[in-house]
């Protein structure tokens, strides 16, 4: 028997983020890596990992065949000034679908609140690493194998 767990790993939130920011094209499109406020969920932390537990579906690795193990995916997206989602992406594939589960859970979060900066409402990148465990049961009870008599 599989056993599946979920961990969402919230403390990673960030870790990726520099100093500076990144300028995709002219000063009116500046999209920022590090802000004095950041983008959140509606609800904040808390509200964000209710949303992910009860919207993700834990078994995606196990349906699709995946090997006991632990598989995380780095899903980056930028937050617009409107608080909508955009350029959703998995940086990377761990396979098994978990990829497009997390990505398919990102979407579909709805808007957010943008983050801040200067006052102003300002288009962030946000990293959210996203860990599938998929483990052996311990807590049931083996078949025995039984021995033909002879």
């Amino acid at each position: 028997m599989i056993k599946v767990g979920l961990f969402t790993l919230f403390l990673s939130i960030g870790i990726f983020a520099n100093a500076q920011e990144i300028v995709v094209s002219d000063t009116a499109t500046k999209v920022f890596s590090k802000v004095e406020k950041e983008a959140n969920f509606p609800g904040g932390l808390p509200g964000w990992r209710d949303y992910l537990i009860n919207n993700l579906n834990a078994y995606v690795p196990v349906q699709n065949g995946a090997p006991v193990g632990k598989y995380t995916v780095l899903v980056r997206f930028k937050v617009c000034t409107d608080g909508s989602l955009c350029d959703i992406e998995a940086v990377n594939n761990p396979g098994f679908g978990l990829s497009d589960e997390a990505i398919r859970v990102i979407k579909e979060s709805g808007n957010w609140v943008p983050a801040e900066q200067l006052g102003k409402k300002v288009k962030s990148i946000y990293n959210q690493p996203i860990t599938f465990m998929v483990e052996e049961s311990r807590d049931l009870p083996r078949k025995r194998k039984t021995r033909k008599k002879e």
